[in-house]
């Protein structure tokens, strides 16, 4: 069915709900960096209830994309790569000679719930020289996170090269650049709801910078997976 179906090029919400595909239409997939995506214009998407889907599509270019909710795929076990659409050159901007990685440019809000057997969540950065700069979700207001019992972490930020040894001395000042002087996520934070993701809860916390707007915070978990530390979010206020 899906597969018969094609979205509208100015399409700006898109709901699929219910539909036991295992894999996404190839029209939900940018042929090239050259041609436009036919999700460009969506603004917000929803993907629920997919009792059959294993992976994600590559959402990470659109250029549009502020709302993201996904849930109910019990079968989605890891998010890879291909989620943050690494590999499009739609990604990346120059600015002052240096190349900007863009990922999810525009995203304010992002639920993720009800995925009982999610065990992994990874990212890998593809970087040649330190002159990249990476930006992760850079207008992200909001983050709502619901029964991930399996996922103990968000995903580090792993840079690596296609050559390794000879970039590995600008590899590991990159990522010691983005682990220590940049904030990775978060940046634009104000709200964070995190309900029974036990393990996550503590990691998550971790990684909000204290710079954040962050003035909204819910988490329900047992008392041993609460975050020990939370001094350094100075904004909250409930």
């Amino acid at each position: 069915m899906m597969k018969g179906l094609e979205a509208h090029p100015n399409l700006k919400e898109l709901t699929v709900n219910g539909i036991p595909i295992s894999k996404h239409p190839s029209w939900m997939k940018r042929e090239n960096d050259h041609m436009p995506s036919i999700l460009d214009n969506l603004v917000r998407l929803e993907l629920s209830y997919l009792p059959n889907c294993e992976s994600l599509p590559a959402l990470g270019d659109l250029p549009r994309l502020e709302h993201l909710k996904i849930l109910m795929l019990p079968r989605l076990k890891r998010i890879t790569e291909e989620f943050y659409a690494l590999s499009s050159r739609k990604n990346i901007i120059s600015c002052d000679g240096k190349e900007i990685v863009s990922i999810f440019p525009v995203l304010k809000t992002l639920e993720l719930g009800y995925m009982r057997y999610l065990q992994e969540w990874s990212i890998r950065i593809v970087a040649a020289s330190i002159s990249v700069q990476v930006r992760v979700c850079p207008c992200l207001e909001t983050v709502k996170m619901t029964t991930m019992p399996g996922l103990d972490h968000f995903p580090n930020l792993i840079i690596s090269s296609d050559e390794k040894q000879k970039h590995s001395s600008e590899v590991s000042a990159l990522s010691s650049n983005i682990h220590h002087n940049q904030p990775l996520y978060f940046q634009s934070l104000q709200t964070l709801e995190m309900w029974e993701c036990f393990m996550l809860t503590s990691w998550i916390c971790k990684l909000i910078p204290s710079s954040a707007p962050l003035d909204n915070l819910k988490i329900a978990a047992e008392p041993e997976f609460w975050p020990k530390d939370l001094h350094h979010l100075i904004n909250i206020k409930n």
